[in-house]
């Protein structure tokens, strides 16, 4: 059987079936363009100091299904600035849960924040943070290989990382290989590659720079002596004759070469 539904002052008749499809393709887009909660981070709310290098990431969101196939504890629950929310996986210990942010360039790590689910210590263990430059190949960064001491955040910095803390990346994700995987918060932070500039590449630019300056301060003092001295008009009459005499040796030469190649 099959049910229609008239929308009043149009006129038109549409099937159920057709509407709930329109409703899974806009949920599907509003969750692709997830991003952040006004509300993140938490734990700059709570006075805990920003990272002395590298600031707050914030990008698109992405992430597999929660336990209740519900809002109330999705992937995005874990961005949102909100201590007593939490992203809790459809089952744990696997690779195949997740929640993760994706920045539109490459970005270098500087520091890691994970607050666990409150009333779940336990379930801190294992908890891995994940990087990618393709959504492909991951790369454990940092593994929890303990239970949450007390409801905190709890601080990476680059010493604690498994991978090169110089490497970049544009995919950052959250799992748990150990245990079900509850997690409160994540907050993320670093920079993105294009902000580098090489030192080195400056150090020489700048030297560079001072032995211009330098020498053209040196040419410009020995022109003034030239133009200020008493004999200057004999001076400039010395170099417009070496001038001359170098460039009639020059062509000398040039017609004896030339000669020489005929006579090859």
């Amino acid at each position: 059987m099959i049910y229609y539904i008239y929308l009043n002052g149009f006129g038109v008749y549409l099937k159920v079936k057709t509407l709930l499809k329109i409703f899974c393709i806009v949920l599907s887009m509003l969750c692709i363009t997830s991003t952040v909660s006004a509300a993140y981070p938490y734990s700059l709310e709570q006075g805990i100091d920003a990272p002395e290098e590298g600031a707050l990431m914030e990008g698109e969101l992405f992430g597999t299904d929660s336990y209740s196939h519900s809002d109330y504890d999705s992937y995005e629950r874990a961005w949102d600035g909100d201590p007593h929310t939490y992203y809790d996986p459809t089952h744990g210990a696997t690779d195949e849960c997740y929640t993760g942010m994706m920045m539109d360039e490459p970005y270098i790590l500087t520091e890691i924040r994970l607050l666990p689910r409150e009333g779940w210590l336990d379930r801190y263990k294992g908890a891995e943070i994940q990087a990618s430059a393709d959504g492909e190949d991951w790369v454990t960064i940092y593994t929890s290989k303990k239970e949450a001491s007390d409801w905190r955040f709890f601080k990476i910095l680059p010493r604690q990382f498994n991978t090169d803390p110089e490497d970049a990346f544009t995919m950052f994700r959250y799992v748990n290989l150990g245990t079900h995987g509850d997690i409160g918060e994540i907050e993320l932070y670093g920079y993105p590659v294009s902000s580098l500039v090489d030192e080195e590449s400056i150090a020489k630019a700048e030297s560079e720079s001072e032995s211009l300056r330098l020498l053209m301060e040196e040419r410009e003092i020995i022109a003034q002596h030239v133009l200020t001295s008493p004999s200057s008009g004999d001076l400039m009459s010395v170099i417009i004759v070496i001038a001359c005499i170098s460039g009639g040796a020059m062509v000398i030469l040039y017609i004896i070469s030339a000669i020489q190649k005929k006579r090859k």
